[in-house]
C-alpha cells in the first residue's frame, strides 16, 4: 500500500515538473513568435505546451514496460552466466541472486545480500540479514559465488575475502550497483526513453527558427 502511495506521489511530482516545463516552454515560444500570424502562432504555442507533458507520459510508460526499468525502483541487474541480483526498491538490502529463466537455479547463499561486485565469473559480496529476519548480525560475513560452478564460499571478514581473491575489492551496496553487463541495455533504454522527446523539442526549435527567419526576411509579409 505504502509502495503504491509513494509511486502516486512520485508520479504527481513528475507531471507537476512537466507542467512547469510546459509553462516555461510555452512562454518562451510566445516571446519568440508573437509577431507571427495567428494560425502558425497557435500551432507553435500548442506544440510547446504539449511536448513536455507528452514527453513525461512517454517516459513514464517506458519506465513501466522496458526491461531493467521499474516504476517502483526495483533492482534487477545481470550477473555472469545468466544470473541476476534482484531486490525490491523499498528493501534493497534484502537482495538475492538467481536465474530468472530457471527457478531451480539459484545461488546457494546463507543470507540476504547487501553489497556486491563482479570479478570475472565470480560474484563477490557481503550478506546483510539472515533469512526471515530484519535485524542484521553485528558483523555480517562475506561470500564468493562462482557462477560457473554454482558454488558459494562464505568468508568471515573482508580481509579473508581479499586474501582469497588475491587483490582488494570494492563492494557496492545493491541499490547503487550497476552491472557492467547491462551497459548496452541501459544505452538502448536511454535512447528509447529520451530520443523521441529530444527529437520533438529539436523539431519545435527548428520550426520557431524558421518562423522567425520568415519574420526577419525583408520580403516577408507577417500578415500572411
Amino acid at each position: 500500500m505504502f509502495e503504491l502511495i509513494g509511486l502516486l506521489l512520485a508520479t504527481a511530482f513528475f507531471f507537476a515538473l512537466a507542467t512547469v516545463a510546459s509553462a516555461i516552454l510555452g512562454s518562451l515560444t510566445w516571446l519568440l513568435v508573437r509577431k507571427r500570424p495567428l494560425a502558425p502562432r497557435k500551432r507553435l504555442l500548442a506544440a510547446a505546451v504539449v511536448i513536455p507533458l507528452a514527453s513525461a507520459a512517454y517516459i513514464w510508460l517506458c519506465v513501466a514496460i522496458l526491461p531493467g526499468e521499474s516504476l517502483f525502483g526495483d533492482i534487477n541487474e545481470p550477473l555472469p552466466n545468466g544470473y541476476v541480483v534482484k531486490a525490491l526498491g523499498k528493501m534493497p538490502d534484502f537482495a538475492d541472486i538467481s536465474d530468472p529463466t530457471n527457478s531451480w537455479r539459484a545461488a546457494p547463499l546463507s543470507e540476504y545480500v547487501g553489497k556486491i561486485a563482479i570479478n570475472g565469473p565470480l560474484v563477490i559480496g557481503q550478506y546483510s540479514h539472515p533469512f526471515g529476519e530484519f535485524k542484521p548480525n553485528p558483523n555480517e560475513p562475506y561470500f564468493i559465488f562462482d557462477t560457473s560452478t554454482g558454488k558459494t564460499t562464505d568468508l568471515p571478514t573482508l580481509s579473508a575475502l581479499q586474501k582469497t581473491l588475491g587483490h582488494p575489492v570494492d563492494l557496492a551496496e545493491v541499490q547503487f550497483f550497476r552491472s557492467p553487463l547491462a551497459t548496452r541495455r541501459r544505452r538502448i533504454d536511454n535512447t528509447i526513453e529520451l530520443g523521441p522527446p529530444l527529437l520533438a523539442l529539436l523539431l519545435l526549435v527548428a520550426l520557431i527558427w524558421y518562423s522567425r527567419k520568415r519574420i526577419d526576411s525583408p520580403n516577408a509579409n507577417i500578415y500572411t
